[in-house]
């Protein structure tokens, strides 16, 4: 339900920009991503401002970055814009219709293969150079699709490894955290126990410095009470 075409449709469906739908998607369709993982699609990329400004609120909630475009998108270069503002962990940009592209410069000829080649490499040295290492750009053909080519594979492998460690970092830190909180929980209440033994103990102090004291008495009225019977015995 996505296009201009599809507009009439979403308002008569109460749905909008901000809108979110939950899609269940089987686990057999991406057996290479960990379980559990959360996939968000955004509104189209630089349609306008305020899908823009949602599309980058969004991504600064992102572990994982995937901007997939037309390989001659105009709006790469707002691309570069969105990664430097963002700064998330991993970026990867996949741009699609490659083939399309080398095929239609063909027609025009080898200088323009030259020229469509050159500004793809000069794409993606900026992109990666942005990113400093947490990502990558990927030109992808559209033919054949379903049987997937070397480049789609590199990403697919590369995203996947790239989600299955960001998982690891996230239970690590979930485990410290556990383990932190079990031992301050541990540490309270020691010190808990040892303050009730010392009261206890402070409590059996004083009740038996209370006995002492009573036997003390109760042994002076005892003498007295002796003295008093050998009196009246004499």
């Amino acid at each position: 339900m996505s296009g201009q075409r599809n507009e009439q449709q979403r308002e008569k469906k109460g749905i909008g920009l901000r809108t979110i739908i939950q899609i269940n998607w089987p686990a057999s369709k991406c057996k290479k991503l960990p379980r559990n993982v959360i996939l968000c699609d955004t509104p189209g990329f630089g349609e306008n401002d305020e899908d823009m400004e949602l599309v980058t609120q969004t991504c600064k909630k992102a572990d994982i970055i995937v901007a997939v475009m037309d390989s001659m998108s105009p709006s790469r270069g707002r691309l570069i814009n969105l990664v430097k503002n963002v700064g998330c962990q991993f970026t990867f940009g996949v741009f699609t219709k490659w083939d399309e592209c080398i095929r239609k410069a063909r027609e025009e000829g080898q200088q323009s293969i030259r020229n469509v080649v050159k500004t793809a490499n000069d794409y993606m040295k900026e992109f990666c150079e942005v990113l400093q290492g947490r990502g990558k750009a990927y030109f992808v053909n559209v033919k054949n699709f379903e049987n997937h080519d070397d480049t789609f594979l590199q990403f697919e492998n590369k995203l996947a490894t790239s989600a299955t460690k960001l998982k690891i970092e996230s239970l690590t830190q979930k485990a410290k955290s556990v383990t932190l909180h079990s031992r301050k929980v541990c540490e309270k209440l020691e010190t808990v126990i040892e303050t009730r033994k010392r009261e206890k103990l402070t409590c059996l102090e004083t009740e038996l410095a209370l006995m002492v004291e009573d036997g003390g008495k109760l042994q002076e009225a005892f003498d007295g009470i002796k003295i008093k019977d050998e009196d009246q015995d004499i």
